[in-house]
Order: structure tokens, then sequence, then C-alpha cells
């Protein structure tokens, strides 16, 4: 009984992957033709983004949501893309080269947001 246990989890990770990766083709289709056609499909959008990100948000149709969402679809395909690379490099044994050593990496300041305040 476990064998069909099994099974029937591996035939539901096959279609989870096959659906992740028609998401994919998806999303980078409706990017291209974006950034090509500068036409945003409002309800192709949201459409995606709500199946991406596991949301229900109700499509808007101002142009700085639509231009939003799309910038978060492209960085998610982007980090899609990038995941396979670095798992395989794990399985290798081999570390990405990030150009520095992290022991010379030195932290940033942080930058106030916002009006600078007096000093009483």
């Amino acid at each position: 009984m476990n064998n069909d246990i099994t099974e029937t989890n591996d035939t539901i990770k096959t279609k989870t992957d096959s659906d992740l990766e028609n998401l994919k083709k998806e999303v980078k289709e409706l990017v291209a033709y974006t950034k090509s056609t500068h036409r945003y499909s409002m309800s192709n959008i949201y459409r995606l983004y709500n199946n991406v990100f596991g949301k229900k948000e109700t499509p808007q149709s101002c142009a700085s949501c639509l231009i939003r969402k799309i910038k978060e679809l492209t960085t998610w395909l982007e980090e899609q893309e990038e995941a396979p690379n670095f798992d395989k490099r794990e399985s290798e044994g081999k570390t990405p080269d990030r150009g520095q050593s992290d022991n010379n990496v030195q932290e940033q300041p942080q930058k106030r947001k916002g009006r600078k305040r007096k000093d009483a």
C-alpha cells in the first residue's frame, strides 16, 4: 500500500513540476510581449501574478500597478531561472563565484528614508 502512496506522490510531484514549467513559460511570454509592445494586458498580468504568488488580488487598471506587477513577475522569473544553476553547483560541491570572499565584505551603512530630523 505504501508503494501506491509513493507512486501517487511522485505523480503529484511531476504534475506540479510541469505546472511550474508551464507557469514559467507563460510568464516569460507575457514579459517578452509586454517589453516589446509596451501593451499591458490587465487580465493576463493579474491572472499570472495571482497564480505565481498564490494571491487573489483584484485587477487594477492603473499603469503603475501593472508595471509593478510585471517587474515582480520578471524578478520571480529570474529567480526561477537561477535556482537550478545554484542547485547544480551545490550538488557538484562548488560554491558560486561572487567576485570576493565573504570575509572581506563590509557592511554598508543603511540609508534613511524621509526627511532628516533636527538634533535637539
